[in-house]
């Protein structure tokens, strides 16, 4: 039930094989993101929360940390809603509402294992979802990808379409898929 507002940096920055459970919290207009973790052993469970308006992304982990994001809702953020770049951690991504941020609602650069289910993704600026071969390995199925500016789903060269089949992708502004796309150059 705690406020994170206007902070010059993240709202919460989780490191060093730091665990944190975020509940009900506001997470709005930071400097970076809303909330970060980074580093291996790190782990971020947040749940409920409203991540709003930060200055980079909703929520991000990176270099080796692990989340569980279920039910929380990332919006208006300048980058992405969520950004999972795991590595070989863990990322499970349940039931979260991504809309309206000025990237995408989801990037997925690299997890290890977990699983992107029953998420609402709409009225991102660029598009819905992209996914990275680094990503690939985690199962990403029942998402609602739709009313997005751009893409719905992005999938980088080498990942199957087939396996993105049972997530319901309409009324996208872009392609509603878009796959074979070689991010090798671009972040």
């Amino acid at each position: 039930g705690c406020r994170f507002e206007q902070g010059s940096g993240h709202g919460i920055a989780v490191t060093e094989g730091g665990h944190a459970k975020v509940t009900r919290c506001h997470f709005t207009e930071n400097g970076w993101n809303g909330i970060a973790v980074t580093g291996s052993g790190s782990l971020l469970e947040a749940n409920k929360n409203l991540l709003k308006g930060n200055f980079q992304n909703g929520m991000e982990c990176w270099d080796g940390a692990a989340v569980i994001l279920t039910n929380n809702e990332c919006t208006g953020n300048s980058r992405n809603g969520i950004h999972i770049d795991c590595g070989q951690a863990s990322a499970t991504v349940l039931d979260n509402m991504l809309s309206g941020n000025r990237e995408y609602g989801m990037v997925i650069t690299s997890a290890g294992s977990g699983e992107i289910t029953d998420n609402s993704i709409e009225k991102n600026i660029l598009g819905g979802m992209v996914v990275k071969s680094g990503g690939a390995k985690v199962p990403v199925k029942e998402n609602s990808i739709s009313s997005n500016k751009g893409p719905g789903l992005v999938l980088e060269k080498g990942i199957s379409e087939d396996a993105y089949s049972n997530n319901r992708i309409s009324g996208n502004d872009g392609k509603q898929l878009i796959s074979d796309i070689d991010f090798s150059n671009g972040e």
